[in-house]
C-alpha cells in the first residue's frame, strides 16, 4: 500500500480542515515488516502553538486498522522521524 492509495482510501481524515485542526504538517506510511502492519506517522505542531507558546514539530504515529483506515494514537510522541521508525520496527502490534 503506499501513501497515495491510502489517502484516496481515508480522504476525509486527510482533509485540508482535518490538517488545520491537527495542525499536521507531513504524513508517511510505515509498515513494520515483522508483523506485517502499518502505521501512519505525522509530523505535526500538535496543539504546541496555544496561548502564544512557540510551534514545537512532533512526531505522531496512529496505527492502521486492517480495514486500511486510521487506528488509535499511540500514546508517545517523537521529536525525529528517525526516532518514530526506530520504534516501528520495534513495536509489536498486530491489526488481527
Amino acid at each position: 500500500m503506499t501513501l497515495t492509495e491510502f489517502k484516496n482510501n481515508n480522504k476525509q481524515w486527510f482533509s485540508k480542515v482535518n490538517q488545520r485542526f491537527f495542525n499536521d504538517i507531513r504524513y508517511y506510511l510505515l509498515k513494520n515488516k515483522q508483523t506485517n502492519t502499518y502505521f501512519l506517522v505525522r509530523l505535526t505542531y500538535k496543539f504546541s502553538d496555544m496561548l502564544d507558546r512557540p510551534r514545537k514539530y512532533e512526531y505522531v504515529i496512529n496505527k492502521i486498522t486492517k480495514e486500511n483506515t486510521i487506528g488509535e494514537l499511540i500514546q508517545k510522541d517523537f521529536e525525529t522521524y528517525q526516532q518514530a521508525k526506530e520504534f516501528i520496527k520495534q513495536f509489536h502490534y498486530k491489526n488481527d
